[in-house]
């Protein structure tokens, strides 16, 4: 008898990066059949395939750029994603440990990218950063003036040998007209044709 897992469809977030066709056709379905129920504003719960970072990575530096910002995204994206991400963990104010640490999140970005898992179009200007570390008014001087020039972008072959696990996540779909916005799939907000 077939397992009931089996029978979910994943969505890949990934693949907006290399097929995002896919990805739009199974979002398309899933919003078509609640427009048929009559619903224009609703939330979702959409199964997707997250995978798991590489041994000493930041899981949260990981997960921003190859679930959450999947087409890009500047370094300063990346830090204020794990930034966030500690401020909201939990009671205790992890981002205290995190607060500032634009040299932790450049340092693991870095790593990724030497691990072959993510590509930059500015490697060189990272180094320069990751190396500036120690002094701090440099590194500031740095940051402030290239961190949004820097953008990172995940290298979809690499990541898809990693081991992967189902998730869940929750999605906010407004359909205006012939065109459906989505919010909370991944770090920019979707536009989709109907």
């Amino acid at each position: 008898m077939p397992n009931e897992k089996d029978k979910v469809e994943l969505i890949e977030t990934l693949k907006l990066c290399d097929t995002p066709i896919e990805v739009l056709e199974k979002l398309r379905k899933i919003i078509l059949e609640h427009l048929r129920e009559g619903k224009t504003h609703f939330t979702a719960s959409i199964d997707v395939k997250v995978y798991r970072p590489p041994k000493n990575v930041n899981k949260m530096v990981f997960r921003a750029v190859a679930d959450e910002y999947v087409q890009g995204a500047s370094l300063h994206d990346i830090w204020r994603f794990v930034n966030q991400y500690y401020t909201h963990a939990s009671k205790f104010d992890k981002s205290l440990e995190y607060k500032r640490w634009e040299t932790y999140v450049s340092r693991e970005v870095l790593k990724l990218i030497e691990m072959g898992y993510a590509t930059t179009n500015e490697i060189d200007l990272l180094r320069e950063i990751v190396k500036s570390r120690k002094k701090m008014k440099r590194f500031r001087d740095l940051w402030s003036r290239y961190a949004d020039k820097i953008v990172v972008k995940p290298i979809p072959e690499a990541i898809r040998k990693l081991s992967s696990r189902p998730s869940k996540k929750k999605v906010e779909i407004k359909v205006n007209g012939k065109e459906a916005l989505i919010k909370g799939l991944y770090g920019r907000r979707l536009r989709i044709k109907l």
